[in-house]
């Protein structure tokens, strides 16, 4: 008798496996937070809970911490250059945005 493996459900295992466990940590936060798990802007859970709810050890924890904090960042940097370029906004308002951005840039730079 022959086993047949199903090779896309093969080949989907190994793409996940082969991806580095805090990315796979990244993105179940992620879908917790769309389903409603966590509240947009809501404290998440200690780093111990965390560990134990995926599975895995603290550096996947705190790297993964690191990369949703710098998405955020990014995305918030986003909006305001989108803002500093809105011909309508007001100079006051440009500039204070302005400054915004170079504080942010800044901080991730050195993040």
């Amino acid at each position: 008798m022959v086993a047949v493996i199903n090779v896309v459900t093969f080949e989907s295992m190994i793409a996940e496996i082969d991806r580095k466990l805090s990315e796979q940590v990244v993105d179940r936060l992620e879908a917790m937070i769309r389903e409603g798990t966590y509240e947009p802007g809501s404290h998440l859970p200690p780093e111990r809970e965390l560990m134990d709810l995926f599975g895995v050890g603290r550096p996947s924890v705190r790297e993964a911490m690191i990369a949703l904090e710098t998405g955020a960042r990014d995305e918030a940097l986003a909006i305001l250059r989108a803002l500093v370029n809105d011909q309508d906004a007001t100079a006051g308002l440009r500039q204070r945005v302005g400054q915004l951005i170079v504080v942010l840039d800044g901080n991730a730079r050195a993040g």
